[in-house]
């Protein structure tokens, strides 16, 4: 059972962010569904993330993220690292003159309250597209510990075009990889740390978190 010292729900979900809680031990704790990437969600990120920085401990659940924009990605990203640090590679023909675009955090004026703070991501097949942009990153960079089922394998993205009598067809345009051994996941997901049942996934991240408090 998860017990809350506070609680913050964002009902109308324009953020991304549907719960926002301070758990018991002082474990910070956010379900995101969406990375809308709008100037609303990357401020609401940033509010979210401040009010985490005291936290002892910082679980992020994507169980059910849909995707979205790298913008919120970065915006996490800045407070989690103390150096800017290469995440994930992008690359489209259509950016960048087609070349390997790097992906770096730049760590924010919040960053240092971060420093050593054990962050765990919760994962399940339904996380996909830049829910597994954002575990990538964790996961390749080390910065977080991934717990759950292994991620839906989108890992291409681009956009939907429309074609004749009502049909549309979605037209990958780009691609998203590790940063050193260059292996993405469209089509076999990510696998995370600790394989588990996705319900169980938050109970276990408490116990390993409460363990070593």
């Amino acid at each position: 059972m998860v017990k809350k010292s506070s609680e913050n729900t964002n009902k109308n979900n324009s953020s991304g962010i549907v719960k926002e809680e301070i758990l018991k031990n002082n474990i910070g704790y956010l379900k995101i569904n969406l990375f809308p990437g709008n100037a609303e969600s990357i401020s609401a990120t940033h509010e979210a993330m401040k009010k985490l920085k005291d936290t002892d401990a910082i679980i992020f659940d994507i169980l059910d993220h849909s995707g979205g924009s790298p913008e919120n990605i970065s915006e996490i990203s800045n407070f989690l690292f103390q150096q800017p640090t290469h995440m994930v590679t992008t690359r489209s023909p259509y950016a960048n003159d087609g070349q390997p675009t790097p992906h770096m955090s730049k760590p924010n004026e919040f960053a240092k309250y971060f420093k050593d703070k054990p962050v765990y991501l919760l994962t399940s097949e339904r996380s996909g597209s830049a829910a597994e942009h954002f575990a990538m990153a964790m996961k390749a960079t080390g910065r977080a510990i991934l717990i759950g089922e292994k991620t839906g394998g989108y890992g291409h993205w681009g956009g939907i075009a429309q074609l004749e009598d009502g049909f549309s067809m979605f037209i990958p345009s780009g691609r998203t990889y590790h940063p050193i051994n260059k292996l993405g996941w469209e089509g076999i997901g990510i696998t995370p740390d600790i394989l588990i049942d996705d319900e169980k996934s938050l109970d276990s991240a408490l116990k390993r978190i409460r363990a070593h408090l």
